[in-house]
């Protein structure tokens, strides 16, 4: 701070409520930052530590180091599709145990002052299916005999050690074996199955031993009020509700984005040291010793990009960030007027952010990581991210990524880019953002089929899976003269649930055997679990018809104020209670939006631009519909979600 407190009070003694309390950064930092690593020193002044429970993938770890063994004994690996493979293992066989249990010990006894070493199952699937194993019981029985029998060995050797698994995956649900109570489990607040959440989890696996939290601090693209990192009252509301639960360790994985993210980690940090801290005396402690001369304009600003509020990247978002940064840039003097001139960098950052989502040119995508290697020496947006892993952008940006000069410095200019922001202008409302943790939301006497008129190029549909393999009709090459373009490529991306990798978004399925030849093709699209998941489908800009079944719910889920490309169909989508206005965004030739009586609200036909459409009252709380569309309509007060089924509509989980 410029103005350091004048006056400290030293003698004084506080017990954290979290024993552990850590946040750590998805893929670490760029190697020119390992040495001089200011996130440790963060993390210093934050408080965090304590406790030090190890909790990584340990069964593969094990299979790794141990290949002799498996070599000579591979009936100890798991049986999967009758063959002994994967890093997941035999549990019932009784020689796989005594050397896990050794190989665990080991690990303690090498690593100085840990409380616990990792008994953790190795990602994804590919539990053994002997019919010894499947006695045991679920994934999470036969995780828990391990543990079990684990920690007993360990404790002989050393009284009073423990091990530390996570309820995650498919071995989140609680067992129903006995857990031993040095066994602590970190509940994951993603990938849970079931139908299990996270609070439940707490409960249950919190009945049975000691439990703490694996959360999902993420922010990957930067973005400013996307993902938990930027939701400063997600903090401050659920690190105490954990803890009245009675979890006592925190770890959260996060990204290296802190425009958007610092102060939601700051909040994070607090609360897991104090639970009853108060967020908004975190927040305003900030603003006041970092911008002491435009407090009133940066909290604006911060409240702009905070998830607790979250707003679409839109040209209003980006105006009204301008006009904070730039009432602040003139105030500031010294090492603030250089924190705004940072921040002035980040807007830009997200300008080029919006017209690459809007377009998604190879051009845009250069312009952006422009914009993102500017930033990087002041760890404001993920650029090590962008370089080892950019696949929500795309295969074409992600290889722009991996071959892009990330270590040229780049100079920052805060009048170049006010200059940048200046064409964007305000709306007379404020968009909203809603998130994508999509939910099914049944309207059993809803009519209409699931039809969708044909569509060119990438796209992306969500949908909720029953985990059953289900029919996409395809019928691609509708423009003939197109038909030199490749085959139509449909890929499924699991969101949550198991993950192969440990990410959150996992490809399971991927297809490619449809012609453009304009005859229709059924592609048998296989989930691997039940839960939301994405469809990416893809026809060289050529123009194609997919089908979906009359039971299927699914979306499409609109993330910019504009799409690359216009839509063409029947849709619904959700207006909340309390809603008396929808401000929305247009550019259509064709299309009528009515209420949930069918009476015509909004006639879109060559319409273009941005307005409000007034809620009649009893007529909030409800689904209203979108019919004969041809072009772009994106509601922006309500959810952006574009449901194809009727009867099974998708709306953001929480919103009523």
């Amino acid at each position: 701070p410029e103005s350091p407190p004048q006056n400290l009070t030293l003698n004084v003694s506080e017990t954290p409520d979290y024993r552990m309390r850590r946040i750590w950064f998805e893929y670490g930092l760029g190697p020119e930052f390992r040495k001089n690593d200011d996130h440790e020193a963060w993390a210093f002044f934050t408080r965090q530590g304590g406790d030090e429970i190890r909790c990584g993938h340990a069964y593969q770890t094990f299979v790794r180091r141990e290949k002799e063994f498996f070599r000579e004994h591979p009936e100890c690996l798991a049986l999967v599709d009758g063959e002994r493979t994967g890093d997941k293992l035999c549990i019932s066989n009784p020689l796989l145990r005594e050397r896990f249990a050794q190989f665990v010990l080991r690990e303690y006894e090498s690593s100085r002052d840990i409380v616990a070493a990792s008994v953790e199952p190795s990602d994804g699937g590919g539990w053994c299916t002997c019919e010894a194993c499947q006695k045991l019981g679920s994934p999470s029985d036969r995780a828990i005999t391990l543990a079990n029998e684990t920690v007993a060995v360990l404790r002989r050797a050393h009284p009073g050690a423990k091990v530390a698994q996570y309820a995650y995956g498919l071995h989140s649900p609680p067992p129903s074996v006995k857990v031993d109570g040095d066994v602590i489990v970190l509940v994951a607040t993603m990938f849970e199955r079931d139908g299990w959440t996270a609070s439940r989890l707490v409960d249950e696996w919190g009945r049975r031993t000691t439990i703490g939290i694996r959360e999902y601090y993420y922010n990957n693209l930067g973005a400013p009020g996307r993902g938990w990192a930027t939701d400063t009252r997600r903090m401050s509301e659920t690190i105490p509700d954990f803890f009245r639960r009675g979890a006592r360790y925190l770890t959260a994985e996060s990204s290296d984005s802190w425009a958007s993210g610092l102060l939601g980690l700051n909040v994070a940090a607090e609360t897991m040291w104090n639970v009853r801290t108060n967020r908004k005396d975190v927040m305003r402690d900030f603003i006041l010793r970092a911008f002491p001369s435009s407090p009133r304009e940066m909290a604006t600003f911060y409240g702009l990009i905070d998830g607790a509020s979250a707003k679409p990247l839109t040209g209003d978002l980006l105006a009204r960030m301008r006009d904070c940064l730039a009432a602040a840039y003139r105030k500031g003097s010294s090492a603030e007027k250089c924190r705004v001139a940072q921040l002035i960098g980040y807007a830009c950052f997200c300008a080029r952010l919006l017209a690459f989502e809007l377009s998604g040119s190879d051009e845009n995508a250069v312009a952006l990581f422009e914009a993102a290697a500017v930033l990087k020496p002041y760890y404001l947006v993920p650029t090590y991210w962008f370089y080892r892993d950019s696949r929500p952008l795309g295969a074409s940006a992600k290889k722009i990524a991996a071959d892009f000069d990330w270590r040229t410095v780049r100079p920052l200019d805060p009048e170049k880019g006010l200059a940048e922001l200046a064409p964007y202008n305000r709306l007379a409302f404020e968009p909203r953002e809603f998130g994508l943790d999509l939910v099914v939301d049944p309207q059993p006497t809803a009519k209409g089929a699931v039809e969708l008129a044909p569509l060119r190029g990438t796209w992306s549909f969500y949908l909720q899976s029953d985990g059953k393999p289900f029919t996409l009709g395809v019928t691609g090459g509708l423009i003939p003269h197109y038909r030199n373009r490749g085959a139509v490529k449909v890929s499924l991306v699991q969101i949550g649930g198991a993950s192969e990798t440990g990410e959150l978004e996992t490809e399971v399925f991927h297809d490619e055997s449809v012609p453009p030849d304009g005859e229709r093709h059924d592609v048998l699209v296989r989930p691997r679990h039940p839960g939301l998941h994405r469809l990416d489908v893809s026809d060289g800009d050529d123009r194609t018809l997919y089908s979906f079944p009359d039971d299927l719910p699914v979306a499409v889920a609109l993330m910019s104020d504009g799409l690359r490309q216009p839509l063409a169909g029947d849709f619904v989508f959700y207006v909340p209670k309390g809603t008396s206005q929808v401000g929305f965004f247009v550019r259509a030739t064709a299309g009528r939006v009515c209420d949930p009586q069918g009476k015509v609200r909004l006639d879109l036909r060559r319409k273009t631009e941005y307005g409000l459409m007034d809620v009649p009252s009893g007529m909030d709380g409800r689904y209203w519909s979108v019919r004969g569309l041809r072009g772009v309509f994106r509601p922006l007060t309500v959810p952006s979600v574009l449901s194809i089924n009727p009867r099974f509509p998708l709306k953001p989980k929480g919103v009523q």
